[in-house]
């Protein structure tokens, strides 16, 4: 009885164990694609099939689902991804009866990306790069020329009538104001990526130029007439002792804005210049003592005498 009891435990503990670990494969979700990088790499390797139309196509995506990021874009049971193809409208990319040309068109996409545009399901298009071909086809199935890449309410007035149709909830002006929200809050992003490189650049400059014009180390020895050496001074400003670190060795020229001057651990200073470089016109750095290196004038408090 108690062996039967055990057998028994066991088989419920291993069910259960199971169930859960078969419940947590399912509800993992799969990681969704979208943002303009996932956008731009579609339109890119679409480019093969097609060069058309392709700031057209990038603003459907925006206006559709905000290149993907919308929460209602790979919503349950709707499969028409970033550009929101529905199933009718993906019905006509392989319908040929209406559009005998699709035949030579899904000829090009088998050879150029290995597609057999006639077996692919509608779900397919919860995939970036089928969402975008589907977007494609459907558009060249319309007799209308498409509208020019730069006039955004004409896109709107296509879109309007030939994608989002009279059945659809948006309108020419819904069009044209998401895309200015789309491109503006690119700006503002691309804004901020380039301020951030360009200030890694300049930390690296800095970095360089430090290097560059960190002096040698002054030799410790006095002069004879034991207060100058030939090129050095002995300076109250300059911190003594073995501790004082290389940095706190470099101090401003007081009379120049354009030279420092290197301690040693002794209390001798030797005047060095700032390195000549060229922005517009040849100039002379300025000792910039925050950072402790030679820095554009612009970037330096200083009106003292240029030497």
């Amino acid at each position: 009885m108690r062996i039967c009891v055990a057998i028994l435990v066991l088989f419920l503990i291993q069910e259960t164990h199971t169930g859960k670990g078969d419940k947590g494969k399912k509800d993992k979700k799969k990681k969704k694609e979208s943002g303009t990088e996932v956008v731009d790499a579609a339109l890119e390797k679409l480019k093969k099939y097609s060069e058309t139309g392709q700031k057209f196509l990038r603003n459907i995506a925006c206006v559709e689902s905000k290149y993907g990021t919308d929460k209602n874009t790979y919503r349950k049971n709707y499969h028409g991804g970033i550009w929101q193809v529905d199933e009718v409208g993906f019905k006509d990319t392989q319908d040929t009866k209406s559009h005998p040309k699709l035949k030579e068109r899904f000829k090009k996409i088998k050879e150029l990306y290995g597609i057999d545009w006639e077996k692919v399901e509608w779900k397919d298009l919860r995939k970036p790069f089928y969402s975008a071909l589907a977007a494609r086809l459907l558009l060249q199935n319309k007799a209308d020329a498409l509208p020019p890449e730069d006039d955004i309410r004409k896109q709107g007035e296509y879109w309007k009538k030939h994608y989002n149709t009279e059945d659809g909830a948006g309108t020419v002006d819904d069009f044209v104001k998401r895309v200015e929200e789309c491109n503006k809050k690119e700006n503002k992003e691309q804004e901020k990526k380039d301020k951030e490189e360009k200030e890694k650049e300049r930390a690296e400059k800095n970095e360089t130029e430090t290097e560059e014009q960190t002096p040698d180390k002054p030799d410790d020895k006095k002069g004879q007439d034991g207060n100058q050496t030939e090129d050095g001074i002995e300076w109250d400003a300059c911190p003594i002792g073995p501790d004082v670190s290389e940095w706190e060795r470099l101090l401003p020229d007081p009379q120049k804005c354009n030279h420092f001057y290197h301690c040693n651990t002794e209390g001798w200073a030797w005047s060095k210049p700032c390195p000549i470089r060229e922005n517009g016109t040849l100039l002379r750095l300025y000792w910039n003592d925050e950072l402790k290196l030679c820095d554009w004038p612009e970037n330096v408090d200083c009106t003292m005498i240029e030497t």
